[in-house]
Parts: C-alpha cells; structure tokens; sequence
C-alpha cells in the first residue's frame, strides 16, 4: 500500500518553504513512489536521495522518529537547549597541542547562539595565550550563522567583518556580521582550519 498521505504532507512542505521554489517542484516529484509503510531508516535514506538528488543539498534530509520524539508540535526549544548542553553548543573539544598551539574542534554543529554563547566564551578562555591556532571542523555538519558570527568575532580582529548575506523566499536578506569579542585572540595569532568534504 503506497502512503500517499505523508509523501504528499512532505511534498506539499518542500514547495511552501524551500528556498529555491523552481527546484521546489522537481523535489517533489521525486518523492513520488516512495512506498512508506513500515517507515524505517531505509525508507528515511530513500527519501532523503531522492531529495537531495535534484541539487545535493544537505540540508534536505528524511529521519525516523524514534520513541519519545515529537511529531514537530513540541517545545522544540527545550529539545535544542538540551542538545545544546549534550554538544557543549557545538565545541566538541578544546585543548593544547603543546604550550604554545591551540586546538579547538567544532562539531557535531553550532547551537542557538543563546544557547552556545557560554560554550565558545569558555572555549576561547581556555585558549587564551596561545601563539597559534588549529581549528578542526572535519566532524562539522553546520550550524546557526549567528553562532559561527560569534565564533568568527573572537578570530577576526577589532572591527566588525561582513561575513555572509542569507536571502530567504521572498527575497528579504539577513546580513552576519562579527562583532569583536573582548577575548579574542591576538592578530598575529595563525589560524590552521582542518577540513573535510
């Protein structure tokens, strides 16, 4: 028996809100045919191809609720300040490689700036007074561009930078902008970013 109940409700969400409604219509289709009873990760993975197919977007991603997990009517802020704490807001691990050479990695992801500003601040405490920097993002699967605003303020010197423009449906843009942090690191500081794909 095909679904077409929950194909259609995630069809029909894909071409309300995705950013790029030309590619709207082509997601959609793609999600024709998926046979959904008995929903499990198979299925979750199938659906998700399928939506990424069109323009490899990352973003666009199927998972299978598992016991105790809200339909999306909950107090998703509650779900996020508890995964906040969980995630350390996205700073997985802050050391020294040696006396001189820090080492921060950020990953899973960046949470809330509200709910991460505490994390970094306590992060770059702890590097204060290093001559160098490694940054390891290879684990990092995003984040809140505010978060990564702040981040960025600790690295990027005393005046604010410009760091990105994200344009919504409508065409309405939000700019990102550092805003220097009283503890950032020193200009002269070297920056190493690890990366990955």
């Amino acid at each position: 028996m095909l679904h077409t109940g929950l194909n259609g409700r995630l069809a029909e969400i894909d071409r309300e809100q995705y950013v790029f409604p030309e590619m709207a219509e082509q997601i959609a289709d793609r999600l024709r045919g998926v046979r959904l009873e008995g929903m499990d990760d198979e299925i979750a993975g199938e659906l998700t191809a399928r939506m990424q197919s069109v323009n490899n977007d990352r973003h666009l991603r199927v998972r299978r609720a598992t016991a105790g997990v809200s339909d999306g009517s909950g107090d998703w802020e509650a779900h996020c300040a508890a995964e906040a704490i969980q995630n350390a807001g996205g700073m997985r691990s802050v050391g020294r490689l040696d006396s001189r050479t820090g080492l921060l990695e950020i990953a899973p992801y960046t949470s809330p700036v509200h709910m991460a500003e505490g994390h970094v601040a306590a992060a770059f405490a702890l590097l204060r007074g290093v001559e160098r920097l490694v940054i390891d993002v290879r684990e990092g699967r995003g984040g809140t561009p505010e978060t990564v605003a702040l981040i960025c303020g600790y690295l990027l010197g005393s005046r604010p930078i410009h760091l990105q423009d994200l344009i919504d449906r409508a065409g309405d843009a939000r700019q990102f902008w550092t805003s220097p942090a009283a503890a950032r690191l020193p200009d002269e500081v070297p920056i190493c970013v690890l990366t990955s794909a």
